[in-house]
């Protein structure tokens, strides 16, 4: 009664012998309908098919099942019929799994990437277009490279902000099984990301130092990627 999946159990002549509230809300069943035969309770031809076939062969089948709620909402759900035997009695358990959500996130994602693959070339193709008309300014006119200069930067940064966000959907959509802890040197990670930054903290007046307390750790347990993350941050 209180599984999040749907569960319905047939009897030979494919009469529901038991559905669960689960299944209820999924095929939208709102009616007595135990002891009726299925076709009269759901009306999904894929399902019907598919434990028709059960029947004959005894053999799984998994279909998946596109439903609209009564809001006018979608609903995906991935069906499965077996063979369900109790003693001489064979009959099929229809179970039923709703992936509504993991559908929405799995086009979510392909549509950012889509996006992203797209925006990624207009500042790639800024940034060549650039760098070429400053190789033939540098000598004729100086100022007017300084200013393709500066348009490549901006370009650049707008590329680590596409890029930032992708990793960052990544990252969410992996979990914490992506983090893989080790020992890690604070101090060589540190160094690293000074190192990285160095070049833009100067071009604004910036010195990046960095000091290590001799009371504190240099070696931790942490995912390195993760903390050099950290760090640059």
């Amino acid at each position: 009664s209180n599984l999040d999946g749907g569960v319905i159990a047939l009897d030979p002549a494919s009469r529901i012998t038991l559905i669960n509230a689960a299944a209820r809300k999924f095929f939208q069943v709102d009616r007595p309908c135990v002891g009726q035969p299925l076709l009269q309770a759901i009306r999904q031809p894929e399902i019907i098919e598919s434990v028709q076939r059960v029947f004959r062969d005894r053999s799984a089948r998994d279909v998946h099942v596109e439903m609209r709620t009564d809001d006018g909402l979608r609903r995906s759900l991935r069906v499965r019929c077996s063979s369900l035997r109790y003693g001489d009695v064979a009959g099929v358990l229809i179970t039923a799994h709703d992936e509504s959500e993991a559908k929405h996130s799995e086009e979510v994602r392909r549509e950012f990437v889509a996006n992203v693959s797209h925006e990624l070339k207009t500042p790639l193709a800024a940034i060549k277009g650039y760098a070429e008309t400053v190789e033939l300014a540098l000598g004729d006119d100086p100022e007017a490279a300084k200013h393709f200069v500066s348009q490549i930067h901006d370009q650049c940064k707008r590329l680590e902000r596409l890029i930032a966000d992708m990793m960052t959907l990544a990252r969410a959509q992996a979990g914490a099984q992506h983090l893989r802890p080790t020992s890690v040197d604070l101090d060589e990670v540190i160094a690293e990301s000074i190192a990285t930054y160095a070049p833009v903290a100067a071009a604004r007046q910036i010195a990046l130092t960095h000091r290590h307390d001799g009371d504190l750790p240099s070696v931790v347990f942490a995912d390195r990627e993760a903390t050099l993350t950290i760090t640059n941050n």
